[in-house]
């Protein structure tokens, strides 16, 4: 079903743009946003994500506010049409992924109809600096290409599963919402295999061989990862919690939106690993490598980074309170709006090279030299 959603651009005065605009979405809606948000929603809280089932109203100002990027989440793989009614400006709107590929742009009078799949985006909207101001309108969906959540079905291979289970080779082999829960795979050969939405919790996977390996949305609570081969591994929105990942190689795989509550991951390798808006509250990553990991608004709380190397990591907007930092290694992070309260950053290396002092908590107290 193809859902059309509207981009407008209404030359506006403030005063009037909520009253119209919303009443107009108590006629022609058949259910109330979640939420009613607006520029200024986004620039109080960087944080903030818009979701299907928001009214988002955005207010674009020549001089006070003449862009905006907002982060937005789609819940469920659907082609919408999408539509700039307004003609009569240079404004241009322009939508890209969460890896900053551009899925269009946008001016007044023109409509694509992309099919945009689940995940997280940013909707970049800039004014083009005449004196008039602007507003953009982007409408609820609901239902069918709304916020509906789909099953997952499993259609693995059933010659695909025998032959793991005989050989415990399966490299490319479709096993896509298998039921592998408890299963002894260590050593196994999974090399690109698809284990998307399989039900691996508890499984012993030490030492498996998962480089390229799809595992997208798996389930993975308290599996046996220790010593694993996860490089360029897809574990965007698997479940990970409690998972023993000690050791493991995680070099360039994506975990975005991956749950990692509580999993033990020291001495794991996560270089250049994608991780945004991934969950490692409580997590043991003393010891990880996670240089030039992107940390971009992941969850980070009281986990254990001891000893870590963050070097030239992403941790933009990303949540660290009472996090153990000692000895961690952070030079040349990028820690732009991260959270930093309670957490001990005790003889770690700065962000400058400079070394933090004992009692360094919530933030870096430079040793001065003798």
């Amino acid at each position: 079903m193809k859902i059309r959603m509207t981009f407008m651009m209404i030359l506006v005065v403030f005063s009037g743009v909520f009253t119209n605009v919303y009443g107009e979405s108590q006629q022609r809606w058949r259910e109330v946003p979640a939420r009613v948000l607006t520029s200024y929603d986004f620039l109080e809280d960087p944080d903030l994500v818009a979701h299907n089932d928001d009214l988002v109203l955005i207010f674009l100002d020549a001089a006070q506010i003449p862009e905006m990027s907002i982060p937005y989440e789609n819940s469920q793989t659907h082609t919408r049409t999408i539509c700039w009614d307004q003609e009569g400006s240079s404004h241009t709107a322009g939508l890209i992924d969460e890896y900053g590929d551009s899925i269009f742009t946008l001016g007044p009078g023109e409509c694509v109809s992309p099919t945009l799949e689940a995940g997280f985006y940013t909707l970049n909207l800039y004014h083009d600096g005449t004196s008039k101001p602007a507003t953009f309108v982007l409408r609820p969906t609901f239902g069918e290409g709304g916020g509906a959540e789909t099953g997952v079905s499993a259609n693995y291979s059933p010659a695909d599963l025998d032959q793991l289970k005989n050989t415990n080779q399966c490299p490319g082999c479709n096993l896509y919402g298998a039921d592998l829960s408890g299963a002894d795979l260590r050593d196994a050969d999974l090399r690109n295999a698809d284990l998307g939405a399989a039900n691996l919790s508890g499984a012993k996977l030490s030492e498996a061989d998962l480089r390229g390996a799809y595992l997208s949305e798996a389930d993975l609570r308290g599996a046996y990862l220790s010593g694993a081969h996860l490089y360029l591994a897809n574990l965007r929105d698997a479940d990970l919690s409690g998972a023993d990942l000690s050791g493991a190689d995680l070099n360039y795989a994506n975990l975005t939106r991956a749950k990692l509550i509580e999993a033990d991951l020291s001495g794991a390798s996560l270089f250049w690993a994608y991780l945004r808006f991934a969950n490692l509250s409580g997590a043991d990553l003393s010891g990880a490598v996670l240089a030039r990991a992107y940390l971009r608004a992941a969850k980070l709380m009281e986990a254990d980074l001891s000893g870590a190397s963050l070097g030239c990591a992403y941790l933009q907007r990303a949540n660290l309170k009472g996090a153990d930092l000692r000895g961690a290694h952070l030079r040349g992070a990028d820690l732009n709006s991260t959270k930093l309260s309670e957490a001990n950053l005790s003889n770690a290396t700065w962000v400058d090279g400079s070394q933090c002092g004992n009692g360094s908590i919530g933030r870096c107290i430079p040793v001065r030299p003798n």
